[in-house]
This record gives C-alpha cells, sequence and structure tokens, in this order.
C-alpha cells in the first residue's frame, strides 16, 4: 500500500473508528488497499459520469459493500439490480429537492449532498428518518 492508504488506516485505528468509517475513492485499488491494511473499515466505490454493466462485481472486486455513482446515472431499475447483489447505493452529490425525492423513493441507501441540512429538514417533512443526514457539509 501506499504512504495515503498507510496513514489513513493508521489515523481511523488511532481514533478508534475503523468500525463506523467509510473510505470511498475514485480509485478503487486505494479502496480495496484500505480494507486490506483495516478490514474493518467499509469500503465504498466512486464512479463518475458513467453506468458500468456489472456494478456488483466491480464494487466486490475492490472489496467494497458500497456503489456510488453520480446520481444522474441511478434510475430505479439499477437500484433493484444493485440491492439485489446485495450492494448498497448512496449517489452523490445530490443538491436540489427533487432528485432527492425522486432517489429515495427508488430506495437509494442514502445521499452525498453539499447541503445536508436542507436535506434534513425536508426528509423530517416528507416523514422519512433522518438519522445521521445533517452531519457536515455547507450548512
Amino acid at each position: 500500500p501506499a504512504l495515503l492508504e498507510r496513514r489513513v488506516a493508521a489515523t481511523v485505528q488511532e481514533a478508534e473508528v475503523a468500525g463506523r468509517t467509510t473510505v470511498r475513492s475514485f480509485d478503487h485499488r486505494c479502496v480495496c488497499r484500505l480494507r486490506a491494511l483495516e478490514p474493518r473499515l467499509t469500503g465504498a466505490v466512486l464512479i463518475a459520469h458513467t453506468a458500468p454493466a456489472a456494478v456488483g462485481e466491480l464494487v466486490f472486486r475492490a472489496d467494497a459493500r458500497i456503489y456510488c455513482p453520480s446520481f444522474d446515472f441511478v434510475d430505479e431499475e439499477l437500484v433493484r439490480q444493485v440491492h439485489a447483489e446485495g450492494v448498497y447505493v448512496l449517489p452523490w452529490t445530490v443538491n436540489e429537492p427533487e432528485h432527492w425525492r425522486r432517489l429515495i423513493d427508488w430506495g437509494v441507501d442514502g445521499l452525498t449532498t453539499d447541503y445536508p441540512n436542507r436535506l434534513a429538514e425536508r426528509l423530517r417533512a416528507w416523514g422519512v428518518s433522518v438519522g445521521g443526514a445533517a452531519v457536515g457539509g455547507k450548512e
């Protein structure tokens, strides 16, 4: 593993948060290396502006469990197929309420947004449990 992966693994181990930390990257080798160094980490693969043919295979090859596509490459059928393979779907970066609503209705497992407070407020208004939705972000 490269220096970055060793430092990330050491940091989460030192902070004793490995079991509740998710690592994600567009470089899926990085995710795989981190999981090898610290198996308690949850791995996630980021995909930009494309729809891979074999999502489950791509995710599992990186020793990950979460698929993070750009939100505009997600539809209801994809969510259903990926869930059937035992993979979670967490699209990024979703900033508009109409996109939040559609993705939630399709059953995504989470959303990445620049506006978590706005999302949490909207989720409450829709009667959806917010969990940790208001953590981090610009607002």
